[in-house]
């Protein structure tokens, strides 16, 4: 074999390697299909988290995002802030004033932000998950659906809140914010993993960090396979 020979294979010796290692780096996505059911003996109780997080908190600002209802005081009792308080709009004991004419935000967008909230701690008993291709269809419950695209593209949810949803190696990751503008804005970082231990489980974990939270809370959940029907 001549020089050029040689040449020639050892260029095809080193394009076959640099193949040969891009393909055993490349790390296979498991599918979540399927219907599957909260184990909630190994799974955080979210609320709990939430109450744990924010229970150096005083006066009204006892919320993740500075009242509401997971944070103002009893429905009609003193320094409630949320909109199960007694009183009309703008008066002690009741809803604090918002939107425009007060300076704060609009009571549509914080209803929003609530509801994201709510979700974003929620643990469903049951899921119901599609998955086709980048696309993701999660039924919660059999009610709630949640929609994700896990190629970078930026949607939005029930709530209106935007999500960017990429892979991240074998997990799939899911990121939004609710908030901002003139007031606190909290950070929800969502991750799926199947964890094969003692049985293949979907472990869903959720990070919120922001706001009103002096350091990140996080809530985790395992889920099994539903049995055949």
């Amino acid at each position: 074999m001549g020089r050029g020979g040689l040449v020639l294979v050892a260029i095809g010796a080193l394009v076959g390697s640099a193949s040969g290692a891009e393909k055993a780096g490349d790390v296979p996505r498991p599918s979540f299909s399927g219907s599957w059911t909260l184990r909630p003996e190994e799974s955080d109780d979210g609320r709990a988290k939430m109450k744990e997080a924010m229970g150096g908190r005083r006066g009204g600002r006892r919320g993740p995002m500075g009242g509401g209802p997971m944070g103002g005081g009893p429905a009609g009792g003193p320094g409630g802030q949320g909109p199960m308080s007694g009183g009309p709009v703008g008066e002690r004991g009741g809803p604090p004033m918002a939107g425009p004419m007060a300076g704060g935000p609009d009571p549509e967008q914080m209803a929003a932000m609530q509801q994201a909230m709510d979700d974003a701690i929620a643990s469903p008993e049951s899921l119901l998950i599609s998955q086709d291709g980048v696309a993701f269809e999660m039924v919660m419950d059999g009610e709630r659906a949640l929609r994700l695209y896990a190629d970078g593209r930026k949607n939005r949810g029930s709530a209106g809140v935007e999500r960017k949803t990429k892979w991240e190696d074998d997990r799939l990751v899911t990121e939004s914010k609710v908030g901002g503008g003139s007031g606190p804005s909290v950070k929800i970082t969502e991750s799926w993993e199947m964890v094969p231990a003692p049985a293949v489980r979907l472990a869903i974990t959720t990070r919120l960090e922001g706001g009103l939270f002096e350091k990140p809370v996080i809530i985790r959940r395992l889920y099994e396979r539903a049995p055949a029907q």
